[in-house]
């Protein structure tokens, strides 16, 4: 008798029709459909933006649920952060994200960062030693502005009057007071999980290049691009180093900038911390085969989207890789060269892009049917075709 295989499922999240955690549970469905006795680990994943705290609570972080305010709008949020022993995880998108609000042109100049501030004034009155901050989504571009302003940074115009993140334009902004600050933070690990490469200023800045995505006119991104170079002038005359040319500093609209210079943050690529935090690699060591995927496996996901860090870990225990994706517009090439050994698309099984997102559980449940036929039984032919039949 053949010994059980084992499967590791790793998939990011389907926008807009599946989470991670369903995706890859409809996955395993599939595979026990075909192979009963196959043992599958379901492992989701997530680069940093929505759906990190999902993640990492499918692999044993508590959540806690919390209220914190927008500033800007003077309404309440409820969000959650996780945590495992000293360590909390708290996702920008639950508090000051972009899925929060309707994107316009007055959100993309009024939003601010605060509430996510908040959030991490909250996990300090936790205790907390150690907090990774999940940046993407935001729907703000206040250079983390608003994140200092509720732990305490104080802003100050040229005649001394304080400004107020999101009520006030920060353009006027020439001095800054931490004296106010928070002083647990000086006590605290910073962590951003971001796969973000841009700077904070400039035609490759948070402004430029995010801004229109959160509703900014070509006039609103100039005037946010004006407010981040301002700040980050009041900044570098403060701390005495310039942080704005960091990789990866633009990051949420600014905020990595921010975490950087005042919280002393690394910048960590998001997936890779995600799947550290969820012990992927010793999940997957024994495995004979690891499946991951997301909604689009397109050059975006080339470019250092979640499934590209599974297919990194995986080539380094050396198990074969296979992605499942709502649809795929990669080249056999392409395919070959990012390191998949094969990709599913749900594309395949529903043509119609409303039917396939509409019954996306049953249609990913079929791929996972076809996976274990194709890959897992014995007879099996190792192709890389994307073809269901």
């Amino acid at each position: 008798m053949s010994k059980a295989k084992r499967v590791v499922v790793a998939p990011d999240k389907f926008r807009g029709s599946l989470s991670a955690l369903e995706a890859g549970l409809f996955i395993a469905q599939g595979i026990h459909d075909v192979l009963p006795d196959c043992w599958v680990d379901v492992c989701p994943i997530a680069d940093g933006g929505e759906g990190t705290i999902d993640a990492v609570a499918a692999c044993g972080f508590g959540v806690r649920e919390v209220e914190v305010v927008d500033l800007a709008a003077g309404s309440r949020i409820r969000g959650r952060f996780a945590f495992r022993g000293q360590t909390a995880v708290i996702e920008l998108a639950e508090f000051a994200g972009l899925g929060l609000i309707q994107p316009s042109v007055t959100s993309s100049r009024d939003a601010t960062s605060f509430a996510l501030g908040q959030a991490i004034s909250l996990a300090l009155d936790d205790g907390y030693s150690e907090i990774v901050l999940g940046l993407g989504g935001s729907a703000s571009t206040d250079g983390g502005a608003g994140m200092m302003h509720a732990l305490g940074l104080v802003f100050l115009d040229a005649t001394g009057r304080r400004l107020v993140p999101g009520i006030d334009d920060l353009s006027s902004t020439v001095t800054l007071d931490t004296d106010s600050l928070d002083s647990r933070l000086a006590n605290t690990t910073f962590v951003v999980a971001s796969d973000v490469e841009n700077v904070l200023l400039g035609p490759s800045g948070a402004a430029r290049v995010f801004g229109p995505q959160k509703g900014a006119d070509a006039m609103t991104v100039l005037v946010l691009e004006e407010r981040l170079r301002r700040y980050s002038d009041a900044v570098r005359t403060h701390i005495g180093r310039d942080y704005s040319d960091v990789p990866g500093s633009g990051a949420a609209g600014g905020v990595a900038f921010s975490a950087v210079a005042f919280l002393g943050a690394r910048l960590q690529s998001g997936v890779d911390l995600i799947l550290e935090l969820s012990r992927f690699a010793a999940r997957a060591a024994d495995s004979d085969l690891i499946i991951t995927g997301e909604g689009s496996l397109d050059e975006q996901t080339l470019s250092g989207k979640a499934p590209m860090g599974v297919v990194r870990n995986a080539r380094q225990l050396g198990i074969p890789v296979v992605a499942v994706a709502g649809r795929c517009s990669l080249t056999p090439q392409q395919i070959d060269h990012a390191g998949f050994d094969g990709v599913y698309s749900l594309q395949d099984v529903e043509p119609d892009p409303s039917q396939s997102m509409r019954n996306a559980k049953e249609h990913i449940r079929v791929i996972g049917r076809h996976i274990a036929s194709a890959r897992l039984e014995p007879t099996s032919a190792q192709t890389h075709s994307h073809h269901i039949s």
